[in-house]
């Protein structure tokens, strides 16, 4: 069957001609770029439907070595062959367990089996073994799942320790929002062994087999969770023992408003995170958190990488030197982080999806995958589809900015903002939310907005009340900001399940 396939991307490369579109003068075409040139680009209807990305993952064929995007789109899930970069094809499209789109949908990996979750109700957990991709003789086709997982409702997102073979979804609608411990170890038959709730909601995380210096914890299987408005959003846990497993620490972080994602260095020595509503709050250029993790008991911020752009970021990873940050408007960025041990970091390539501007917001790009051997990176715009990149020769591309130490920014001290201090309960919630105001205030207009800065619900409030109940019967099941009297920095987030 492969052969067949072959012969399909053998007529769209004679079909399309593709061409590959250089970065040269500071542009591809036009997209903004540095060291960064286009190899092609697919639209949402190239890719199965009109409907929007989301996150992405990569496969490659142990067998022929063929490369595969997993794209996660707000209706389902397309596999695209992208092993000729200029020339992708779609393979197939696999829909989501519920009917209709829902934004958030996250894949990951395991013995050649993809796991796919989303925010939707009653989504569980999607698995396909992705050998079936190699037997698809004229794509694309309608996937079917292999196996399914419905051992929750809804999921934000979800983490997977290849070596280990165990998955932790995040963020359902179980176990306060907290990671599951799933068996995949036989990826078509998934065995729940354990959870830990004790830190409330994650947001995303990485699971590690752990490398670091740290001799406490040598060889144990490591939770690194950001979540969202806890006070200290930067959280490990050793999930060695699925039916025990043990707290590590917890670590807050300068000008914090909602962890949302992060990564690793290789050498497990550094922990990157990215905040996705602070540049919106406090309106300063993009700040990507850096602690040295090399005591897990005691993680310690060390400081910023600041952008030259004020986009909001999302979604990093790492590989090597160099961490790959897809960062909403501005596209992707390539930070060189070889230079950490000296407090250096600098921006050495990118490729701006979204060339309409870099304001703090949520358009453009939501996740990028840069670990394809080929060099070709995957990334993903919220509307206007998949990207592939590849960097050109960073040769003399080395970390020479200083991080920055600052604790907030004089400009945007968190003490000259006009503050309304409130709290909201229960949260998670499911029908009704009740605000109380903490210093005796009214509240006279609440705002709920989804992830995407999008609003779905203003009231405007009469009376002089210092509490408000409010009914969510109408949302969708997901993470949303509460924001009280118009206040920008009076923004928390709650999640609905």
């Amino acid at each position: 069957m492969r052969t067949l396939l072959s012969l399909s991307l053998l007529l769209a490369t004679t079909l399309s001609i593709a061409q590959v579109t250089p970065c040269i003068d500071g542009f591809a075409g036009i997209y903004p770029c540095d060291k960064i040139d286009l190899m092609s680009h697919m639209t949402p209807g190239q890719l199965g439907s009109p409907a929007g990305l989301n996150d992405i993952w990569g496969w490659t064929d142990p067998l022929d070595g063929h490369e595969y995007a997993l794209v996660g789109k707000r209706d389902g899930t397309a596999f695209v062959d992208v092993t000729d970069p200029q020339n992708p094809v779609l393979v197939g499209f696999l829909p989501s367990t519920t009917a209709g789109e829902n934004t958030w949908r996250d894949i990951k990996v395991y013995a050649d089996h993809a796991f796919i979750v989303s925010e939707a109700s009653g989504h569980g957990m999607q698995i396909y073994d992705l050998n079936g991709l190699r037997d698809i003789a004229f794509p694309p086709v309608t996937i079917i799942e292999s196996a399914h997982y419905n051992g929750f409702s809804n999921c934000h997102n979800l983490a997977i320790n290849e070596e280990t073979g165990y998955a932790y979804p995040i963020g359902t609608n179980l176990f306060s929002g907290g990671p599951h411990f799933i068996n995949i170890q036989d990826p078509q038959n998934p065995v729940l062994e354990g959870s830990f709730s004790d830190e409330g909601y994650s947001h995303d995380g990485q699971v590690v087999s752990y490398i670091g210096p740290d001799p406490d914890y040598q060889g144990a299987e490591i939770y690194v969770g950001f979540h969202g408005s806890s006070p200290e959003g930067f959280i490990l846990v050793d999930v060695t023992v699925k039916n025990d497993p043990q707290f590590i620490s917890r670590t807050g972080y300068d000008c914090q408003d909602y962890s949302h994602q992060g990564w690793l260095t290789p050498d497990h020595r550094y922990g990157i995170l990215s905040d996705e509503l602070d540049e919106g709050a406090f309106g300063y250029n993009t700040r990507t958190r850096i602690f040295n993790i090399e005591d897990l008991d005691n993680p310690v911020m060390i400081g910023n990488f600041i952008s030259s752009v004020t986009s909001t970021d999302h979604n990093l990873y790492t590989m090597g030197d160099h961490a790959f940050m897809s960062n909403y408007t501005a596209g992707l960025r390539v930070v060189d982080i070889s230079g950490l041990d000296d407090m250096l970091a600098s921006e050495v390539a990118y490729f701006d999806v979204h060339p309409s501007d870099n304001n703090a917001g949520y358009s453009g790009s939501w996740s990028n995958y840069p670990y394809f051997a080929s060099g070709s990176i995957v990334v993903t715009h919220r509307t206007d589809g998949l990207f592939i990149v590849k960097m050109q020769d960073l040769l003399g591309a080395t970390a020479v900015d200083p991080i920055d130490t600052n604790i907030c920014p004089a400009e945007v001290s968190v003490a000259e903002l006009e503050k309304f201090l409130f709290s909201m309960t229960p949260n998670p919630v499911q029908d009704q939310l009740l605000i109380s105001s903490l210093d005796g205030k009214q509240i006279t207009q609440i705002e709920i907005l989804d992830l995407t800065g999008r609003k779905v619900m203003n009231l405007f409030l009469n009376g002089a009340a210092s509490q408000q109940v409010i009914d969510l019967q109408s949302l969708e099941l997901g993470a949303y900001l509460l924001r009280v009297n118009g206040i920008t920095s009076n923004t928390k987030t709650f999640i609905k399940n």
